[in-house]
């Protein structure tokens, strides 16, 4: 007979399969039939006493004469089993041998409270499920240096509470974002991975050979300019969380592939979405931690007293004396500051380059935050929209968290002749092939030119957001099985 009854069904011919909807009412006030497995959350809930079939992983195992205790994990959490020669008698020695680290087992029998107050299942009935063919390590390393750890993550999981929490944290986040976004009238879109030209990003991108097509197609890099074309369709809210790739250096602070949120809204002012993303932070963290103050190793955040600004150009001339506002606005005096930018940087030409740089180097990681950043110059991203209130500066904010940015709000540029002829400036500072560059282009400002509404762009790191909300330090530590070079 199966330990569990769950673990074994058979559709006899012309039985009919209910969905679980069919039978909802009837088991919404019913307790679990004796077959059926608890998760160990849902026991530790109920009255001390209750009857209960819990399945877990053994973890640990101690030995007191007559007397052994060993802990269970599941996903939702651990539990003590305990084991008395007393009430087992000639049983005892035989379920004892099927408590060792690393085997799955099944157990039935009834809580109660041990002396030092933890919720305990006092054994009537043990069943080893599965005995791994591998040693299971008592305890396995999550220091990174070593790199086990992430090239073995399950056995990371496995072992360590902590790390299986974390990846459970990431999972509730990406659920929360998505809730939050489809309850305000978002809708949810897949768009490509494979593209049939450059993506044009910054980044070196991925490529690979479709063998049908006998081309190269090339692994997107973001998903703006297909959720861009959604919005021209008529998707006036439509986001995605997908990954995208780019083919960069790789420690354990940058991913080739990595987790992004897209999402853009038709006819909305850049107020709205930079309280909408705010609003997004505040949620998952409130899921999370259940309150909006973020502990870290470089202060607490307090989300309560909202997001404070900072122009990035005023930031960058009170720590190196070079305005790159002055040069633009050509005030008394710029010179001075094309003249301190050479001696900052002499390789660069372009200040607005320079202003980039140096935000980077001497600016970046002093933004604990909650911080909101803007004041950057039209020509660091050819498809957001020039701010008519600040000529030479782009509608575009970032978010920052303990000196990372986790998200990018633009106001979108929808003209498709200014976006082909920034398109073409771009192209002229590019290595790459114009022709490849142009596939992917042409068929985006083709879309513009069919008549797009104005817009609010987002881009969010989801892997960013996971570490600060858990204090991770390192972001391949928030990815479950993060590319690695293989030894």
């Amino acid at each position: 007979m199966a330990f569990f009854e769950w673990s074994y069904s058979v559709i006899a011919p012309g039985q009919t399969l209910r969905s679980e909807l069919d039978t909802s009412l009837a088991l919404s006030s019913a307790r679990p039939v004796s077959g059926e497995r608890q998760y160990i959350s849902s026991v530790l809930k109920e009255s001390v006493g209750s009857a209960c079939h819990i399945a877990g992983r053994v973890v640990s195992v101690r030995k007191f004469g007559g007397l052994a205790f060993a802990t269970v994990r599941d996903i939702s959490g651990d539990m003590q089993l305990c084991i008395e020669r007393g009430r087992l008698s000639e049983r005892y020695d035989t379920l004892l041998d099927l408590l060792r680290i690393g085997s799955l087992v099944g157990a039935k029998g009834h809580t109660f409270t041990t002396r030092t107050g933890v919720t305990a299942v006092r054994v009537d009935s043990l069943m080893e499920l599965v005995r791994p063919a591998r040693s299971v390590p008592v305890e396995h390393t999550s220091e990174p240096s070593t790199g086990s750890a992430r090239s073995e993550r399950y056995l990371d999981m496995m072992v360590n509470r902590d790390v299986l929490e974390r990846f459970k944290a990431r999972s509730q986040v990406i659920a929360t974002l998505r809730e939050a976004l489809s309850n305000r009238g978002y809708y949810e879109v897949e768009t490509p991975i494979l593209l049939p030209g450059d993506p044009g990003s910054a980044a070196h991108p991925f490529t690979t050979h479709h063998r049908a097509f006998d081309k190269t197609l090339f692994l997107r890099g973001t998903c703006e300019l297909y959720l861009k074309m959604a919005v021209v369709g008529g998707f006036d809210r439509v986001y995605e969380i997908g990954k995208v790739f780019r083919n960069e250096g790789s420690d354990a602070n940058h991913l080739q592939e990595f987790s992004l949120l897209e999402f853009y809204s038709a006819y909305a002012s850049m107020d709205e979405v930079l309280a909408l993303c705010a609003t997004l932070v505040d949620t998952a963290l409130m899921k999370y931690k259940g309150q909006r103050i973020l502990d870290g190793e470089r202060g607490a955040l307090d989300f309560s007293k909202g997001w404070k600004c900072f122009d990035i150009s005023e930031e960058v001339n009170r720590r190196t004396g070079f305005s790159y506002r002055d040069i633009v606005g050509r005030a008394p005096g710029y010179e001075a500051h094309i003249s301190r930018m050479r001696e900052l940087l002499p390789d660069v030409d372009s200040p607005a380059e320079a202003l980039m740089i140096l935000f980077k180097r001497e600016v970046e990681q002093t933004l604990v935050g909650p911080a909101l950043v803007y004041g950057f110059p039209v020509a660091s991203n050819p498809l957001t929209l020039e701010n008519q209130a600040d000529p030479g500066f782009l509608e575009r904010y970032y978010m920052y968290l303990h000196g990372q940015a986790i998200a990018d709000i633009a106001a979108e540029n929808v003209d498709g002749q200014v976006q082909r002829d920034r398109f073409d400036m771009q192209s002229r500072t590019r290595t790459t092939d114009a022709e490849s560059l142009k596939v992917m282009q042409n068929k985006f400002v083709r879309a513009l030119e069919m008549g797009a509404p104005p817009m609010v762009g987002v881009g969010m790191s989801v892997d960013r957001l996971v570490a600060v909300l858990t204090g991770t330090r390192y972001l391949q530590d928030v990815v479950m099985f993060p590319l690695r070079r293989e030894s």
